[in-house]
């Protein structure tokens, strides 16, 4: 009887220790779960702003998903799971202190064992008002200035300029620290500046627009046609243009302008010009008449006795005239710009424009 008790408590005993052993393996693996893949590399911030930033990492595990945890001040404020190598944070403190940690998931979708951690700050809160004292001048010669009074939390500026039918006119853009900016206008253009003020190096930018009136620059283009008779070098005439006229651009090129000045004209005189513009063995011809009295000079054209034309040349918001020409049969586009001293031509590439001045 001893013998067999000896023998029972000897095999209860090494049942115990089988079960303490199973239970430790279990708790153990409790405490470790997931795979022992690689943490990621190169984790950093691609942007970072008020309310949001962007994260990037590289992996070299394979993993097909990562686990991403955001805390802050100790507690997790949000997690998520992504399948690309980069995530957008949302929904931000302004000015608050951020902990992420990313980890590559299990092939069963349990985060890995092996985290990368980074630490980064949300940018500080800019609550904007509108720029004050803004005012707009414009001089003789179309130049417009807008200066206003300096901006307590706005580091830059962005100034546009918009027609007074409202489109902005996107070359006329700009983004500045100063509080001061000018631009030369085109001729005959009614325009509206605006300010809008701009902080934390532009991840800011204010709803609280401040705004100038419509101002007028000069036109040199006349308000209607003129007759022939009114002025004595203006003539019917449209096909004096003649193949040994100077080639002004050759076509076959990148596009290009041409410029006729005319501030050396002298008062009370006139000049005619006569262009022609050439495409694929056709012709469309454009006459166009500078005169000067009392030292104003105005640009006119001669459009309704040119049969070249589909129609009279059409000014928009400013002296730019965008003119469709009939050309064998197709339609071909050029544009004129008038300046205060100057007539600017605008052709496309394979348009050929020659010219002569009587």
């Amino acid at each position: 009887m001893t013998k067999l008790k000896c023998i029972s408590v000897k095999t209860i005993s090494v049942v115990l220790c089988i079960i303490a052993m199973m239970v430790h393996t279990s708790c153990f693996e409790d405490e470790i779960s997931g795979c022992d893949f690689p943490a990621v590399k190169n984790l950093n911030t691609v942007s970072v702003s008020q309310d949001k930033a962007e994260i990037r990492f590289t992996d070299n595990s394979g993993a097909t998903s990562f686990s991403i945890k955001v805390s802050s001040a100790g507690t997790q404020i949000q997690s998520k799971d992504v399948s690309s190598q980069s995530a957008v944070l949302d929904n931000l403190a302004p000015d608050t202190e951020y902990i992420v940690e990313v980890r590559p998931n299990c092939p069963d979708g349990s985060p890995g064992t092996q985290p990368s951690t980074l630490t980064f700050r949300t940018k500080k809160s800019c609550t904007l008002s509108p720029v004050s004292n803004l005012a707009v001048t414009l001089d003789n010669s179309n130049i417009l200035e807008a200066v206003w009074d300096a901006h307590d939390v706005a580091t830059k500026y962005n100034v546009t300029i918009h027609d007074s039918h409202n489109n902005e006119l996107l070359w006329a853009y700009k983004s500045l620290t100063e509080t001061r900016f000018s631009i030369n206008l085109y001729t005959g253009m009614s325009v509206y500046v605006s300010v809008s003020p701009v902080c934390q190096d532009g991840e800011s930018v204010s709803e609280n627009i401040t705004s100038s009136s419509i101002l007028t620059t000069q036109s040199i283009m006349p308000g209607g046609t003129v007759p022939s008779g009114d002025q004595p070098c203006i003539t019917d005439d449209c096909s004096i243009i003649d193949a040994a006229s100077q080639v002004l651009i050759p076509k076959g090129n990148s596009g290009g302008d041409y410029v006729v000045a005319f501030s050396s004209l002298s008062i009370n005189s006139c000049r005619t010009m006569y262009f022609r513009f050439s495409w694929s063995g056709g012709y469309a011809d454009v006459p166009l008449f500078l005169i000067k009295n009392n030292g104003k000079t105005t640009v006119y054209t001669q459009s309704a006795t040119c049969t070249a034309f589909s129609n009279d040349l059409q000014r928009k918001n400013a002296d730019l005239l965008r003119q469709t020409v009939k050309i064998n049969g197709h339609d071909r586009y050029f544009g004129i710009v008038c300046y205060k001293n100057e007539v600017r031509f605008f052709v496309p590439p394979d348009i050929e424009l020659k010219g002569k001045t009587l």
